[in-house]
């Protein structure tokens, strides 16, 4: 690998580290090289273990086909040797065997990368991310003259959907200042990230629109209906053909029938 270092130096190093008697960047000082290159000791060796700092024979001992089975046995529950860290983790991404060189099995379901892990047979237990979780906030906004008509219901139901399917229904009222909160989602499932919406059950008198995670609900007017019936008190032989009907609303002129 071209080191300056010996192995038996790398590893100590790495070791301390681990341990916490010293830190990347005071080794980096101590052996005068950059901080990067400390750095890239500790990764390998979370990845590949003591095999990085040593020269390994290239014979491949397991079939493609059993590296498969065994991590699908892993991913389905059935194998309770693998003692690896995967809370609730969707970037599995590729798993690897790096005894005697072999490593980069790809899962089809793989998104991110992560690795599981046999040294000269003895586990590595490597973490790998935890899923990303997201908050979703919104909120209510009244358009109708303030409630003047006292129209405005006790409470509203806010639904929560993922991917297009309900997951959460919250109950809001005036006490929640007509806001609401979903809290701590996961952000990825299978790898994909998730879509989210809501939704409001619909509200009497009201019109609903959502805009990302906040809806305006704008009062509807109640609808009327007037009939008009002329009355004529003559011998009807002065009557004209036909009449026009204005209808007038706060003085101003808004509809004419003749």
């Amino acid at each position: 690998m071209g080191r300056k270092y010996t192995s038996e130096v790398m590893i100590n190093t790495v070791h301390q580290i681990l341990d916490g008697s010293t830190s990347v960047s005071l080794a980096a000082n101590k052996l005068n090289i950059d901080i990067s290159t400390v750095w890239k000791w500790v990764q390998e060796y979370n990845v590949n273990g003591l095999d990085y700092f040593t020269e390994r024979p290239r014979n491949n001992t397991y079939t493609k086909e059993f590296k498969q089975s065994v991590i699908d046995e892993y991913l389905e529950g059935t194998d309770s040797l693998l003692n690896l860290s995967l809370p609730n983790a969707t970037e599995i991404g590729s798993s690897a065997f790096y005894n005697n060189n072999i490593k980069d099995l790809s899962l089809a379901k793989a998104k991110k990368v992560g690795y599981a892990a046999f040294h000269s047979n003895n586990l590595v237990s490597v973490d790998l991310p935890e899923t990303e979780k997201i908050d979703i906030k919104g909120e209510k906004n009244w358009n109708d003259l303030n409630d003047k008509l006292c129209l405005r219901p006790e409470s509203i139901k806010i639904s929560l959907l993922a991917n297009g399917e309900v997951v959460e229904t919250l109950t809001v009222t005036e006490d929640d200042d007509w806001k609401w909160s979903f809290i701590d989602l996961d952000k990825y499932q299978d790898g994909e990230e998730i879509v989210n919406s809501i939704s409001e059950t619909s509200v009497d008198h009201y019109s609903s629109e959502i805009d990302g995670f906040n809806v305006t609900n704008t009062l509807i007017p109640d609808k009327t209906s007037l009939q008009i019936i002329k009355v004529w008190k003559d011998d009807g032989t002065l009557r004209p053909e036909s009449i026009v009907i204005k209808l007038y609303e706060n003085s101003v002129e808004i509809l004419a029938k003749s």
